[in-house]
């Protein structure tokens, strides 16, 4: 009976230990477990990193269109004094910036058009069309650039193309006036 006894206590005991040690681990984990405040004060901190992150872009990109509307406008400046290497400078930098900024596509093809680097001009001019395809003017100087390098069915067809874009546009019809009897049309 002694023996049933104290293998009853041992048990008893061990019972009560692996209680102890499973309330230990509970008030650990307890502990360790952050609360609804603290997890509302994580949420609203991330919340702030996220909206000041999101500012700091914001004002990041409006400092950079600034800067490349001020470089484009110097290119269009060093265009207008014949500076044709400050102006391919000004336009190839808003480039870099923006890779969708027609103007300074047609900037760059406007100097070499006037440096009678004609297949750059095409090139360039290329690009501004392809970003801005129903703008006539940005036709009409890929036609033109088209015209002088000598590709006459290119030009033509771009020419035909600002009258579908501009119906009964003076320019466009010139030029293909003026293509018809250098082709003895």
């Amino acid at each position: 009976a002694d023996k049933a006894a104290a293998d009853k206590a041992a048990a008893d005991k061990a019972a009560a230990d692996k209680a102890a040690a499973d309330k230990a681990a509970a008030d650990k984990a307890a502990a360790n477990k952050p609360s609804d405040a603290d997890k509302a004060a994580a949420k609203a901190a991330a919340a702030k990193a996220a909206a000041d992150r999101a500012a700091a872009a914001k004002a990041a990109a409006a400092a950079n269109q600034a800067a490349s509307k001020a470089r484009l406008a110097e290119g269009q400046t060093a265009l207008n004094r014949g500076d044709w290497t400050a102006a391919e400078r000004a336009f190839r930098e808003v480039i870099a910036f923006d890779r969708s900024n027609a103007a300074a596509y047609a900037g760059l093809g406007d100097a070499a058009f006037q440096q009678q680097k004609f297949a750059d001009a095409v090139k360039h001019r290329q690009a501004c069309v392809k970003l801005s395809p129903r703008n006539a003017n940005y036709l009409l100087d890929l036609g033109m650039a088209h015209f002088k390098a000598d590709n006459y069915p290119e030009a033509r067809k771009v020419w035909e193309n600002v009258l579908k874009v501009s119906p009964g546009n003076a320019k466009a019809t010139k030029y293909l006036g003026i293509l018809d009897r250098k082709q003895g049309k």
